[in-house]
């Protein structure tokens, strides 16, 4: 006879409650918080963190979610990521030492859309149409009806020719 335990209480393996679904999290309170902190205080992006921790971009970006004193040591080290370039930059103009192009994209890449990064690095481009003179660009409303009318008078000039 074959008996069914109760699926409601957690499964015991030698003693030890079994983990309740899939693998354990690698995530420790303990250490990731410091470290990623530690991280942004070196100018890193939360891709690099990831893989300083040897995790996935998802995997972190879950644990943002999922652990508020993460959550908090994100946004405190993407504010120490910013202070560090911005200091290199600050650096770079004073002493003239140091890579110009490598200091604008680590700052640029702190200011991406989506994201809560400062938009003061965004590059921004901006076009905008007008008409003759710098006027406005003069619209006029046609019926489907008077477009077809147009469309069948431009094919009758054009088979003409």
């Amino acid at each position: 006879m074959r008996t069914t335990r109760d699926k409601s209480a957690p499964a015991v393996v030698e003693g030890k409650p079994k983990h309740p679904g899939g693998r354990p999290s690698k995530y420790d309170p303990a250490y990731h918080p410091a470290r990623l902190i530690e991280l942004g205080e070196e100018g890193l992006s939360f891709a690099a963190v990831a893989g300083d921790f040897r995790i996935s971009r998802e995997t972190i970006y879950d644990w943002a979610e999922k652990f508020p004193e993460f959550s908090d040591a994100k946004k405190t080290a993407e504010g120490l990521a910013i202070l560090f370039w911005e200091r290199l930059n600050a650096k770079l103009a004073q002493t003239g030492q140091g890579n110009a192009t490598a200091t604008i994209f680590g700052l640029k890449n702190r200011s991406r859309k989506g994201e809560r990064h400062v938009p003061e690095w965004q590059d921004v481009s901006r076009q905008e149409q007008t008409g003759p003179d710098g006027g406005p660009i003069a619209v006029k409303d046609v019926t489907p009806e008077a477009r077809l009318d147009a469309f069948m008078a431009f094919l009758a000039k054009t088979r003409k020719a």
